[in-house]
């Protein structure tokens, strides 16, 4: 008995690690697709163009996760806890059906209706028509969170890297045609033609999503129980709640940055380049690593659940812990390249920047590389405390949080320039992951990350950091330069950390077997 518990767990150990494998993987390379996408995409439209885009973006991202920004976690979770107690899970996608359905219709339409007010306050009123095209994807990526939830909870990832991939390589093809064709007509034409890329891609995940759940064989009944539909939609406001903080407060930024870098001293145009930057060329590169760890913050939510809804409260702890040391083990050498390799980083991906640009972009790069770090950790703690049902915990810590980079933001901008962005979301984050790590604490035990394998981390990355510098000082081109330094380093690094360990695991190997040739010989 005892043999076959210790199967089962090595078993679900395994399937974890292959989901979440799977997932951070894929969503990796979605985010690729999307980095090479923002890449050309910044070189066509410019500073200002990027940021002219980046002023429509705030606003779709914040409907969007009003519609449908904790609709997969809680489906995932029900789904997750409706297995793990035997029960039927058709009636959990028929009661998620109607609430997608419900904040579906009721997002286009608020969308629709501040269209107009909410580009007035940007001072874009006569560009409205950008968020009109946007419209019509809220629809879209609502109802396929609800696929995502359920595949996610069933342990198909799989169906989830897909969704991302399509809808990264739909964009990219798409949205590159568009604004070289309409470039000719202007930049407004352009990022118009952008925006529709996004409306486009989010359609084509949504149908992938439904030809894919159309081949799941699930007898669905007509009957919505709702009684369960309220509990789901009680039990998504927290987490909806947290997740809204992030939009509504870059929602915020759309507008208040340009008007504060004017009170800095900046002319709209010049304050408009510079949020581009910010926002576009070196917001993509800080999103490129953190979306692994977003992708095993969502992976480990169904398992987490199950967890602790059997009972099994040491073993999601343990799953918690292994989580945040691997997201620690990819975030920190991240966060060190960025900071260390900023200019050559941003030279060789935007050769159409400005010495200037580049100057600004480098520095903002450096200041918001910690971000990498404090978001990956903070992304696990956050998922752990919802899988406990403290949801309500993680709301309240983001809204402070929050407001906290609002108030340092306001408050040094005017003073500091744009170099007070970063500083605000740093804070941001560093008293997100604080706070969530001291509930966690309370509620599971500390999540303590082995002290060896923090040192281990860290002489990783300092044999990496001197890999890298030696590979940069050599005279070839930028490109080239890149991708070697990102090759060796990624080299020294995965060879500090895992040789040894498999150095030692042979050996072991090799003394067993030669154990038991000894023993067969006597």
């Amino acid at each position: 008995m005892r043999s076959q518990s210790r199967g089962t767990a090595a078993k679900s150990r395994y399937s974890l690690a292959a989901a979440t494998a799977l997932l951070a993987l894929t969503s990796l390379a979605a985010k690729v697709l999307g980095a090479v996408y923002r890449v050309p995409l910044t070189n066509l439209l410019g500073a200002e163009g990027m940021g002219l885009y980046q002023t429509f973006f705030p606003v779709y991202a914040l409907f969007v996760t009003l519609t449908s920004g904790a609709i997969p976690a809680v489906v995932s979770r029900y789904v997750a806890a409706s297995d793990a107690s035997g029960r039927d899970s058709s009636a959990v996608y028929l009661a998620a059906r109607r609430l997608s359905l419900g904040m579906a219709a009721a997002g286009v339409a608020l969308f629709a209706a501040a269209a107009f007010p909410v580009a007035k306050l940007q001072s874009i009123a006569d560009q409205a028509i950008g968020y009109a095209i946007l419209v019509p994807a809220v629809a879209a990526v609502a109802m396929s969170s609800l696929y995502r939830g359920w595949f996610l909870a069933r342990g198909n990832a799989s169906v989830c890297a897909i969704l991302q991939t399509a809808e990264q390589a739909v964009k990219l093809a798409v949205g590159l045609t568009l604004v070289f064709a309409l470039s000719r007509l202007g930049t407004r034409a352009a990022v118009f033609g952008a925006l529709a890329a996004v409306t486009i891609s989010e359609f084509s995940g949504w149908a992938v999503a439904k030809i894919r759940w159309n081949k799941e064989d699930i007898k669905i009944g007509a009957c919505v129980d709702k009684r369960l539909a309220r509990e789901m939609f009680a039990a998504m406001l927290p987490m909806l709640a947290s997740a809204l903080v992030m939009p509504i407060v870059t929602f915020v930024d759309s507008f208040a940055i340009v008007r504060l870098l004017g009170a800095y001293g900046l002319e709209q145009a010049a304050a408009r380049q510079q949020y581009g930057l910010l926002t576009g060329a070196v917001g993509t590169l800080v999103n490129l690593p953190v979306v692994v760890s977003l992708s095993v913050a969502v992976a480990v939510l169904p398992k987490l659940t199950a967890e602790f809804v059997t009972g099994g409260n040491d073993a999601a702890h343990a799953k918690t812990t292994s989580t945040m040391t691997a997201c620690l083990a990819l975030a920190l050498p991240c966060s060190i390249a960025f900071a260390m390799f900023a200019p050559e980083i941003l030279s060789a991906l935007y050769p159409t920047l400005t010495a200037q640009e580049l100057g600004i972009a480098a520095m903002l790069l450096r200041a918001q590389a910690a971000n990498v770090t404090l978001i990956s950790l903070m992304q696990i703690l956050c998922s752990a405390l919802q899988a406990t049902g403290k949801g309500g915990s993680v709301m309240r810590y983001m809204l402070l949080a929050g407001a906290c980079r609002v108030v340092v933001q306001a408050a040094l901008m005017p003073r500091i320039g744009v170099i007070a962005a970063p500083i605000a979301q740093c804070s941001m984050y560093a008293l997100a992951t604080a706070l969530a790590a001291l509930r966690y604490r309370e509620q599971a035990g500390a999540p303590s990350i082995a002290r060896n394998m923090v040192v281990k981390i860290a002489l990783a990355c300092v044999i990496m950091v001197v890999a890298e510098i030696a590979v940069t000082t050599a005279p070839i081109p930028p490109w080239p330069k890149l991708v070697a330094a990102a090759a060796v380093g990624a080299a020294a690094y995965g060879g500090t950390l895992f040789l040894p360990k498999l150095a030692k695991r042979r050996s072991r190997t090799e003394d067993g077997n030669a154990k038991g040739q000894g023993e067969l010989r006597s």
